[in-house]
């Protein structure tokens, strides 16, 4: 028997993994500067608005 609210989601063995980065913030996947070519110049720009 699982017990508590969330105790389905550990029983049934699923789990989460968080992607953060500064692809996050251009609501992209984290490959984001590799398929779009971004120069890393340019891509580095967006660590201004990265408040973790």
């Amino acid at each position: 028997m699982v017990t508590g609210e969330g105790g389905w989601f550990t029983h049934d063995r699923f789990g989460l993994f968080v992607h953060f980065g500064l692809y996050s913030g251009l609501a992209r996947h984290e490959w984001v500067m590799t398929r779009e070519r971004t120069p890393a110049q340019e891509y580095e720009k967006n660590a201004e608005f990265l408040r973790p």
